[in-house]
């Protein structure tokens, strides 16, 4: 039986976040720790320029240096995730689709690049905690999506191997195809993504009836 996998922000619950401004100081950021600009690719992309930043450290930096990277680098990306908590709020259709699913005895995972007391507040403020049987968030990873580490151990502690995964950007998708699973992608805007999912849907009422009748299944 297939588990069904979440992100959280995009997805689950709308956080309204200036996300350019974010991208913007998160590049400052990693420069101002030591990552030189042209280690950092693609500047559009806040967890591909982390992810990068990481790789650099771990091949550049002394242990010293790493730890005081890591620390300065968390703190920065908590206080913009404690900001995004506390405004945020479900979709309508998150409750009735996570429900949903519960009725169908389905497993459900969260895995989130957001950090735990982050996502922890998010749940908490949003009374979405208790639908799911794993949740894994970015300190329980070494790399963020698109690296599909979360995504495995998010399987292996609840022992699944077939799943869908839902998401709202082209990370969700990237992680979800590096290990062979489901993607569908939320668009709620009707912008037509061609991000080559294997579903796009426009509310994640669609969800149920695309878990029971996958031609996989």
């Amino acid at each position: 039986m297939f588990v069904v996998l979440f992100d959280l922000e995009g997805t689950l619950v709308n956080c309204f976040a200036s996300y350019r401004k974010f991208i913007d100081a998160t590049k400052e950021k990693l420069i101002d720790l030591g990552v030189p600009s042209c280690e950092l690719g693609d500047p559009s992309k806040s967890s591909s320029m982390i992810n990068k930043g990481l790789d650099y450290v771990e091949q550049q930096f002394n242990t010293q240096d790493s730890k005081i990277f890591h620390s300065e680098l968390d703190q920065f990306l908590i206080k913009y995730e404690l900001r995004w908590a506390e405004q945020s709020s479900n979709f309508p259709d998150t409750v009735p689709t996570l429900q949903r699913l519960q009725e169908l005895n389905r497993k459900i995972g969260l895995v989130t690049n957001t950090s735990r007391i982050a996502t922890n507040r998010i749940l908490e403020k949003n009374k979405i905690g208790n639908f799911f049987d794993v949740i894994v968030t970015r300190n329980e990873v070494k790399r963020l999506k698109p690296d599909p580490e979360g995504i495995l151990i998010a399987l292996q502690k609840i022992n699944g191997k077939n799943f869908f995964f839902i998401g709202d950007l082209i990370f969700d998708l990237r992680a979800t195809e590096n290990l062979g699973g489901i993607s569908i992608i939320i668009d709620r805007n009707s912008s037509k993504l061609n991000f080559g999912a294997d579903y796009i849907i426009n509310t994640l009422a669609e969800i149920p009836e695309i878990v029971l009748n996958h031609r996989n299944l």
